[in-house]
């Protein structure tokens, strides 16, 4: 007996088990209210079905990031088929939106915050096409691109913008669209290695649209008087 007594815990010994039984069963109850499970279900039934309801028709990031940039590829189908200026650029501020929030839920932040800042510049182009505005405009995204920096890739964002701005920043109207050829290349390389097929379709979409509208407007004029572009 007094062999079995002495392989006993002491007392103290049992009430730090009992104790960490408790805490684990206490950390086990909060599981299960926290979790859709079958016992969440029987005490709240109306908040179970409407999670799972939620779960079941939220759409993951990437669908969201494809829907968005599907938007920005009408956009860009539609935006260079006019001839204002002014129309074409509230046509690509529109997409250049939806684009970053394409980018954004692919998780490339820096790429988004460019895209988003981007947007910025394309209002203010509408109203003007002063050079200094757009040295301004380049130091600010230089400033998201490094305070940002995450890879190799950013530098692409980094290029295109530098383009762009040189683009729509541009009186000159053949041009600004001759910019546009440069940059959309970029970021096509740039969807291919981030593997984002709409993208790739987006930019493909505005290249073709770019290179239709640049052939209306130059090479089959070109004959004839210059086409010039209305601001």
């Amino acid at each position: 007996n007094k062999v079995l007594d002495s392989k006993k815990p002491p007392p103290a010994g049992r009430l730090f088990c009992y104790r960490k039984l408790l805490v684990a069963l206490e950390i086990r109850a909060k599981r299960l209210y926290r979790e859709p499970h079958l016992s969440h279900f029987q005490k709240r039934p109306l908040q179970w079905i409407l999670r799972k309801a939620i779960l079941f028709t939220m759409p993951s990031s990437f669908v969201i990031s494809q829907i968005l940039v599907g938007g920005a590829l009408i956009c860009n189908l539609l935006s260079f088929q006019f001839k204002k200026r002014t129309v074409v650029l509230w046509i690509l501020t529109l997409a250049v939106l939806l684009v970053s929030g394409q980018l954004y839920f692919l998780g490339q932040i820096t790429s988004a915050l460019l895209t988003l800042y981007a947007v910025l510049y394309f209002l203010v182009s509408t109203k003007t096409t002063n050079r200094v505005v757009m040295f301004l405009f380049m130091a600010g995204g230089f400033a998201i691109f490094l305070l940002n920096y995450a890879s190799y890739l950013d530098w692409f964002f980094m290029v295109s913008t530098v383009i762009t701005l040189l683009s729509i920043y541009n009186s000159n109207q053949k041009r600004m669209r001759e910019y546009q050829f440069a940059g959309t290349i970029i970021r096509i390389i740039y969807y291919v290695i981030i593997f984002s097929p709409i993208g790739i379709l987006l930019e493909g979409a505005l290249f073709v649209s770019n290179a239709l509208s640049y052939y209306r407007f130059y090479i089959r004029k070109q004959s004839g008087p210059s086409a010039t572009i209305t601001s």
